[in-house]
C-alpha cells in the first residue's frame, strides 16, 4: 500500500513487493516484483498538474523512465487532460496539444511485454474517481520443478566436494531441524551445480545428433584427419550423454 501525496492511494496483494524508484509532485514510480509470476512491472501514478506548461516534465518524465527501464509497464490515475469533446461536459475547447502524452505512449508502446493485464473500474464510493483493480498475469506457464536425486550424479568427480560444503549450517537446533536444513540446502546446491554441469540432457543429446550429421557430411566431402577427429569427439560426447540418459530413466 503507498499513499501519493494524500491524493493517490495504491493497494496490491501479498505476492507483489515493490521499490521505490522516484517521488514527485506530480507522480510516483514503483517498481513492482510478483513472486509468483517472477516478473517486475514498472508502475506509474499520475496526479498531473492542471497548468499544461508544468505538465510537460512530467510527460518529458514518463517517458524516459520507461525507455530507460525497459521493463512492462502501467500508468495511471489522473491526467488532467482529454483527447477530445466527447471525454467531457462543458468548459474550454480541447485543443490538440493535450495529445503530447498520448504520443509517447505510441512511442514507447508496450513491445516484448511479457504479461498482460486485465483492469476493472469499480463502483465510485463518496468520489468523483473510479477505483481501478488490475489483475496482471502472464502467458508463461509457471513450472514449479521438483527435486529429483539422479544416481549418475554421484559418478562426477565434483559431486562429494558439492556435498561435503553445503553440509555445514550456521546454526545450532534441534537435530531433526539441523538435518532438515542441510538437506534443504545440499539440495538447492545440487539442483544448481546439475543445471551448470549436465544442463538439458535431452537437448544435448538432440544437439550432438545434429552436430554428427554434419560432421559425417564433412568427412564424406573432405576426409582429413580434422574433420574425423572431430566427428569422433562428437560421437564420444553423444555416447556420454547417452549413457547418462540411461541412468536418469533407471
Amino acid at each position: 500500500m503507498a499513499n501519493v501525496i494524500c491524493k493517490i492511494w495504491l493497494f496490491w496483494s501479498e505476492e507483489w513487493s515493490s521499490q521505490l524508484i522516484a517521488n514527485e509532485i506530480q507522480h510516483v514510480t514503483l517498481k513492482l516484483y510478483n513472486s509468483v509470476l517472477q516478473k517486475e512491472v514498472l508502475l506509474i501514478a499520475v496526479y498531473a498538474n492542471c497548468d499544461a506548461i508544468k505538465r510537460q516534465d512530467l510527460w518529458d518524465y514518463v517517458g524516459q523512465i520507461v525507455v530507460n527501464h525497459q521493463l512492462p509497464w502501467i500508468v495511471g490515475r489522473d491526467f488532467n487532460v482529454v483527447l477530445s469533446e466527447e471525454e467531457k461536459q462543458g468548459g474550454l475547447l480541447v485543443r490538440n496539444r493535450n495529445n503530447r502524452f498520448c504520443s509517447i505512449c505510441e512511442y514507447v508502446s508496450f513491445s516484448g511485454v511479457e504479461i498482460y493485464r486485465e483492469v476493472a473500474h469499480l463502483i465510485r464510493n463518496g468520489s468523483d474517481h473510479a477505483p481501478l483493480h488490475i489483475v496482471c498475469d502472464s502467458n508463461e506457464e509457471v513450472i514449479i520443478k521438483p527435486f529429483r536425486f539422479l544416481n549418475f550424479l554421484t559418478k562426477h568427480h565434483s559431486f562429494m566436494e558439492i556435498v561435503k560444503d553445503n553440509w555445514e549450517i550456521e546454526f545450532a537446533a534441534n537435530p531433526f531441524v539441523e538435518l532438515q536444513e542441510k538437506m534443504k540446502k545440499v539440495k538447492k546446491a545440487l539442483a544448481s551445480w546439475s543445471k551448470e554441469t549436465y544442463g538439458n540432457i535431452f537437448q544435448q543429446i538432440a544437439t550432438l545428433e545434429d552436430v554428427i550429421k554434419v560432421k559425417e557430411l564433412q568427412l564424406e566431402v573432405n576426409p582429413t584427419g580434422v574433420n574425423r577427429e572431430q566427428l569422433h569427439k562428437a560421437q564420444v560426447d553423444l555416447n556420454r550423454y547417452l549413457s547418462i540418459e540411461k541412468e536418469y530413466w533407471k
